[in-house]
């Protein structure tokens, strides 16, 4: 008899201190909520392309949102767009999103609107951005992710959005975001820089533009090269299967899906292979029955952005997202003849002015992707000119000392500058002058450090 006893005192011994232990868990979460809330706005680094989200909330209503990336909610205008197409928009673009966050997104508007429509922006980059598996995702990318996050209202979704989008190494800085910037939790002046932007930038009301946040500025034509070159098997891994939930979403929910492309400046398209893309994309659409608006393939009888209408080589600026309002709206209101949209990039840069409309300059690799001992470097014009001896380059290396050597003037496609060496053996340091021209009139100038 006493030996049932122990045990049942055991037992509830055991019980009371099991209690204990969870009542401690979820007092000690308790207060790390309650610090992070507190320490937030100075620990955490401003950060306003996501308070757009969060203004999302305060209305509802809405029956077409935009999903996309910073191209989306930098050229899209839904008020714009509301008095042209009678529509009610909202659009919910971020900096880099991925396609997981469209999906979240996504879901969050379908539970407080009535969506009808949905726009998704397929800015050609984003597939690059992630790894195949997004459980692979470094640091750099998961923090693209926070921004969104942070702001969304809790939630089994989030909950569940928080962990398929990151692995177990980042879960809890998902969760509590004063632990990313711990490290500047004793850093006063940060932290009072924080708290003043922080403050000001949260107390701005985003919903009132509908997301639309207009990039100023004007793009400056500089020396480039692009790593990011399309082929017809980037669409896969994580971000096909994510893009796939979405289709399979809207067609369950019954919301029209139109995918779309904002224009982009043409000399990264004539250098990107952008026809493999656009023939990746067009072969998804076909088999899951979907528009696909791609703004770049626009005749150039129709659009014309020139430099002036871009920010930087990827996104409109104010007056190119005006100009490109006026054309999307009277697209999707049937003012335009099917010739419209041309079937490959290729057709467009036949159309387009002559010219040349940027310069590859950068320092050349062997095979392994190393950079040879020797500075060498390619110079060659972005242009769409087929006869490339019309092409002519003038190179002028300036040295710090003052003397000046033409290196080179040649009638070609392209160039590989091998820099001189000074008098100790090593590359001489100075800056470099490069001329372009096409029919012996120059259309084309670069000056900066060599």
């Amino acid at each position: 008899m006493q030996g049932k006893m122990k045990t049942i005192e055991n037992a509830i011994c055991y019980k009371k201190h099991s209690y204990k232990k969870i009542t401690k868990f979820i007092l000690f979460v308790c207060l790390l909520l309650i610090v992070n809330n507190i320490f937030k706005l100075a620990l955490v680094d401003p950060c306003n392309y996501q308070l757009p989200i969060r203004d999302f909330y305060k209305t509802d209503g809405y029956d077409t949102i935009f999903l996309g990336t910073c191209h989306s909610y930098g050229s899209i205008d839904p008020l714009f767009l509301d008095d042209r197409l009678g529509i009610s928009a909202y659009n919910l673009g971020t900096a880099d999103q991925s396609l997981d966050t469209s999906f979240f997104l996504l879901k969050e508007a379908v539970k407080h609107n009535d969506i009808k429509t949905v726009y998704l922006e397929m800015y050609y980059s984003i597939w690059l951005m992630d790894p195949e598996s997004y459980k692979d995702r470094q640091i750099g990318r998961v923090s693209d992710l926070w921004g969104v996050m942070d702001v969304v209202p809790f939630s089994v979704d989030k909950m569940r959005y928080m962990f398929s989008a990151t692995n177990k190494d980042y879960y809890f800085m998902s969760l509590f975001p004063v632990c990313r910037e711990r490290r500047d939790i004793f850093n006063f002046d940060q932290l009072q820089k924080n708290m003043e932007q922080n403050v000001k930038i949260i107390s701005q009301d985003y919903s009132q533009k509908r997301g639309f946040r207009v990039h100023k500025g004007e793009m400056n034509i500089s020396p480039v090269i692009y790593s990011d070159v399309c082929t017809t098997e980037m669409i896969k891994g994580d971000n096909l299967r994510y893009l796939e939930k979405i289709i399979s979403f809207c067609r369950n929910k019954d919301i029209e899906l139109i995918l779309y492309t904002a224009p982009m400046w043409e000399g990264l398209l004539m250098e990107v292979d952008y026809d493999k893309y656009v023939e990746a994309v067009t072969e998804l659409c076909r088999k899951n029955d979907l528009a696909y608006y791609d703004f770049n393939l626009v005749s150039p009888e129709y659009m014309r952005m020139d430099q002036s209408s871009y920010f930087d080589y990827t996104r409109l600026n104010e007056v190119g997202s005006e100009k490109f309002m006026e054309v999307f709206s009277d697209y999707l209101n049937g003012k335009y003849p099917d010739d419209f949209f041309l079937s490959t990039y290729q057709e467009k840069m036949k159309l387009l002015e002559e010219g040349v409309y940027g310069i590859c300059y950068h320092r050349i690799t062997d095979e392994t992707g190393e950079e040879k001992g020797v500075r060498e470097y390619e110079i060659r014009a972005i242009t769409n000119v087929l006869e490339k001896e019309r092409i002519r380059y003038s190179i002028q290396i300036t040295e710090d000392n003052g003397e000046q050597k033409t290196v080179l003037a040649p009638a070609e496609s392209g160039y590989s500058l091998v820099v001189p060496l000074d008098e100790e053996g090593e590359p001489i340091a100075g800056t470099i002058s490069i001329q372009i021209y096409l029919d012996d009139k120059e259309v084309f100038c670069y000056e900066g450090e060599l």
